[in-house]
């Protein structure tokens, strides 16, 4: 996890980065997202979030072609 670099009118923010993990299952990803949440909930006292986004790269099976979204 790290901290988003903050502009003068932004609020603080995270990006918890996936890359180096690699490519992964479904379900895979569901429980590493999972644990980030419950470790922001549990050890830095986040109760809310604003302006949550997620963007990922999808592939039908590994090694191929992307989905077109």
């Amino acid at each position: 996890m790290s901290r988003k670099k903050n502009n003068s009118n932004d609020k603080p923010g995270l990006t918890i980065d996936y890359f180096r993990i690699g490519v992964m299952t479904i379900e895979k990803f569901k429980q590493a997202l999972w644990t980030d949440i419950q470790i922001l909930k549990d050890e830095h006292n986040v109760k809310y979030v604003t302006k949550p986004k997620l963007k990922e790269t999808l592939i039908k099976a590994f090694g191929c072609a992307q989905i077109a979204a």
